[in-house]
């Protein structure tokens, strides 16, 4: 047993000084692919992270950006935010990071923590959150030629104009702003992922709520007022269209069904009690469905819905048969009091002169 245990060891031991994978005195043999990427950082550590991977400062660096839609999480209309998830992918080329791949067993290919190296300032211009970090933590794949690939997700809340005029069959369109927050464009160059100027959906999962009917991209180039230099960004643009048959039932069907009652209403005889009664249901209802549209529409928003003017609109009509039904019902109350008390006075009357004719 012991010559067993003794034979498996020297096999070990042989098999792990061939692959060089073992312990030796005050050293610890990497693989290839290891000590390139300890290399690599060693080498950032002592260029720095701060400041542009370039050789010549007035080289600009020429970055690569795409954005691919992956889930639309929420449109908030009162306080108009779109939130969406996405994923971003970035290219650049960083001299820093290449390397000869015979140097290091072929290997032409590694990832290394985004933390450890450059990256690019790039920001959404229009956000509307309080985080201070909009990317997610995802390693950067590095190739032998110096290029940089990170593929981060994220999830934008960006602040989007609401226009409620045909709501429920109302479209948005709302821009997502990128570029970056410090670098002009003599510094850092942006333009579109593979040359395409459009939103990626590829990942994307369908809304219940919303449909997407376009998603272009276009590149800007703004002179602000503070600077002389120009500042790139890439502007993309999601038209999104709401899915109605959820508000057919809940809005539109009730607002038909009762104008359809709201014209009944004229059409019910004025002695019959029931028009009384069917017409303050019909307002209560309809001050109903005002608060459902109040719920699901921005309070503060600069045009009315056409559904919510044609309710209002409907109300005061029910006040005209309203009126005249309670006026023809006070006028008719009053022709049978004087018709009672005529009555009354005729027969007082015909008492008196029969008494009178009994005494004479």
């Amino acid at each position: 047993m012991e010559v067993y245990i003794y034979v498996c060891s020297v096999v070990l031991f042989l098999t792990s000084s061939s692959n060089g994978n073992f312990l030796k005195p005050g050293n610890l043999a990497l693989s290839h692919e290891k000590r390139l990427i300890k290399d690599l950082i060693d080498t950032y550590k002592e260029a720095g992270v701060t400041g542009r991977p370039v050789k010549n400062s007035s080289e600009p660096i020429s970055l690569k950006y795409g954005l691919g839609l992956v889930q639309i999480l929420r449109l908030d209309e009162k306080n108009q935010v779109l939130t969406i998830r996405a994923w971003n992918r970035l290219i650049w080329t960083d001299y820093l990071l290449s390397w000869n791949s015979s140097d290091y067993g072929g290997v032409s290919e590694v990832r290394v923590p985004a933390k450890d190296i450059w990256r690019p300032d790039l920001v959404l211009y229009n956000y509307a959150d309080d985080r201070l970090s909009e990317f997610r933590d995802a390693l950067c794949v590095v190739s032998e030629n110096g290029e940089v690939l990170w593929i981060p997700t994220s999830i934008f809340k960006s602040a989007c104009s609401i226009d409620i005029t045909n709501f429920p069959f109302d479209s948005q369109i709302c821009h997502l702003k990128f570029g970056s927050w410090s670098y002009d464009g003599l510094k850092l160059d942006i333009d579109f992922y593979q040359d395409s100027p459009h939103i990626s959906l590829t990942d994307y999962v369908p809304s219940n709520e919303w449909d997407v009917l376009a998603h272009p991209g276009r590149k800007n180039v703004i002179f602000y007022p503070c600077c002389t230099q120009p500042f790139p960004d890439l502007t993309f643009t999601v038209v999104i269209k709401r899915q109605v048959a959820f508000y057919n039932y809940i809005l539109i069907l009730p607002c038909v069904l009762l104008s359809l009652l709201t014209m009944i209403l004229f059409w019910l005889p004025p002695e019959s009690a029931a028009k009384m009664q069917l017409g303050m249901n019909i307002f209560v209802a309809f001050f109903l469905l005002l608060l459902l549209l109040t719920d699901n529409t921005p309070p503060a928003a600069a045009a009315i819905p056409l559904i919510g003017n044609s309710s209002i609109v409907q109300t005061p009509t029910l006040a005209p048969p309203l009126a005249h039904e309670m006026l023809l019902t006070s006028l008719t109350e009053s022709a049978l009091i004087t018709i009672s008390c005529t009555e009354n006075v005729f027969q007082l009357v015909d008492e008196g002169v029969k008494l009178c004719i009994k005494l004479v």
